[in-house]
């Protein structure tokens, strides 16, 4: 065998194609365990090559997130890279580890969807973004247009694109160029001009000329621009254009006083925004807690600058949902507001509203005993499960009663605890293996429920009970001993990992026909005790 935790296959089949049970061992590992392939150091890049088809019909079944993502060894990505099927070198021209020398034969792919992803890699290098600035493309460009590595070459030619949203997302870049920007701030499209409004780097100057624009959305987001000094936000507080004092309440520079004075204007927008803003002071948040507008209110309610006080009025005054659920999640909230909130929460004619009370294990014991008997039966669950609900008769009611209900409830069932021998017997004669299953792992399984579980016909069933720390030690390694034997080659890796599966079980399995199953029992430390 080769180098120990490196590999599944022999050193020896290195560069040969596989035969049918060794690509069976791969499918079997790559369902459980992707990475542990990739890593394998006997796939070089020949074995890929020679096993071309038979691989990239693993990467099919490979969660999509991996192929994007994850650091790759890179004889993987850059045979990814040069795959006839057009989905595989699509996910892995997403990947920011890719080789620059793999993006670069990406990035003039025939197929243009490889490319936009190739324009959409953070990691891929400037003179690159250049070349594919000028892609035929829409989508290609538009990629090159926001990504935040954009060179300013690339910029200044998508400036002028036909496309107003690539030119939208230029005039958004933190990298457009000064004079670009000046030039954006002029384009007839008013979705343009307002993305210049909103970058930080917009010349002052420019902004002032926006000022006037005759689009309320770009004369708001001057306003809220972090850019303006502020004196221009002191001015710009007194007009009597809503928009623009609706910008300013949201400005990071607004001052203080400023926003104090904005706390009192008649109109809703400029209210919220007051409310939304963390420099907004403890006093204003706190007269914005009894607002007439339930918006206004929520704001409060999320802004992470509101003081415990006006969490606890706002959890006292107000029986709106969205409001309760706010000061719930507050990462700031007192006890006493958090008891409030919660009990109205729990009491709510929303069905939503008493679910989330009932999943909360801050919620008070009395309420979540209330909630066991709730009409709608998600609620009732929930509150079951809920590690806060007290132990009394009406707990083990409803327990019994969700016995009898879903498999997925029956199976959430099976893992409580406390749960009687009576419930945990009934259960591990369910018909669901997944039931079975909980209570093979459940701590407090009596062993009588164990001894029966040990003839279950689910393996994964039997090598649960076998590991679970009430059966007794003869049980448990007769039935590693037996498992050993079972015809699923991961049920034996199990086995052969399992810490405490007896010395002569491991050498069994260390000659088992499947060698990732081979190596693992050779590694376990109890191989050689």
């Amino acid at each position: 065998m080769g180098t120990i935790g490196s590999q599944i296959l022999p050193t020896s089949d290195r560069g040969s194609m596989y035969s049918t049970a060794e690509k069976h061992t791969f499918r079997e590992l790559f369902a459980e365990s992707p990475m542990q392939v990739f890593d394998d150091r006997t796939i070089s890049l020949s074995t890929l090559e020679e096993n071309s088809e038979f691989f990239t019909d693993l990467c099919h079944k490979c969660p999509g997130n991996i192929l994007r993502d994850e650091p790759l060894p890179i004889h993987w990505q850059i045979w990814m890279a040069q795959q006839p099927a057009k989905w595989l070198r699509e996910y892995i021209a997403h990947n920011p580890y890719l080789p620059k020398e793999s993006i670069a034969i990406l990035a003039s792919d025939e197929d243009h969807m490889v490319r936009d992803s190739i324009a959409g890699n953070r990691n891929t290098p400037q003179e690159i973004l250049s070349i594919l600035a000028t892609d035929e493309n829409r989508n290609v460009r538009l990629n090159v247009a926001r990504h935040t590595n954009a060179p300013s070459d690339a910029l200044v030619s998508l400036a002028t694109d036909e496309d107003w949203c690539i030119r939208n997302n230029v005039a958004e870049n933190l990298n457009t160029p000064i004079d670009v920007l000046i030039q954006l701030a002029k384009d007839e499209d008013w979705r343009i001009r307002d993305d210049v409004a909103e970058n930080p780097n917009t010349p002052v100057e420019t902004l002032i000329q926006l000022i006037e624009d005759i689009n309320n959305s770009v004369r708001m987001n001057v306003a809220a621009n972090p850019s303006l000094p502020s004196d221009l936000l002191v001015n710009l507080a007194d007009s009597n254009d809503n928009r623009l004092r609706d910008g300013v309440a949201g400005n990071p520079n607004t001052p203080s006083d400023v926003l104090v004075k904005l706390s009192n204007d008649s109109d809703r927008g400029v209210l919220y925004r007051v409310a939304k803003n963390q420099n907004t002071p403890d006093s204003v948040l706190k007269s914005l807690a009894q607002s007439e507008y339930i918006d206004v209110r929520v704001q409060v309610a999320q802004n992470t600058s509101t003081p415990s006080d006006a969490l606890v009025q706002l959890a006292q005054d107000n029986n709106d949902e969205v409001v309760l659920r706010c000061v719930v999640e507050h990462p700031n909230i007192p006890q006493d507001a958090l008891t409030i909130a919660l009990t109205k929460l729990a009491k709510h004619q929303s069905v939503e509203a008493r679910f989330d009370a009932a999943k909360n294990v801050a919620t008070p014991r009395d309420l979540l005993a209330e909630l066991l008997y709730d009409i709608n039966l998600d609620v009732s669950f929930y509150a079951s499960v809920n590690p806060n609900t007290p132990e009394h008769d009406g707990l083990m009611h409803k327990l019994i009663e969700l016995a009898e209900g879903s498999s997925q409830q029956r199976a959430w069932v099976a893992t409580y605890p406390s749960l009687s021998p009576q419930i945990l017997s009934r259960l591990a004669a369910d018909i669901d293996s997944n039931v079975r299953l909980e209570v093979a792992i459940n701590p407090n399984t009596p062993i009588d429920t164990l001894v029966k579980l040990a003839d279950d016909k689910n393996s994964k069933v039997r090598f649960h009970t076998a590991i679970n720390p009430n059966t007794p030690s003869s049980l448990s390694q007769q039935l590693l001993s037996n498992l050993a034997n079972d015809k699923d080659s991961m049920i034996r890796l199990h086995v052969a990992k399992f810490l405490e599966t007896p010395v002569d079980v491991l050498v069994q399995l260390a000659q088992d026909e499947h060698s990732e199953v081979c190596r693992a029992a050779n590694n376990n430390p109890n191989r050689y005790s």
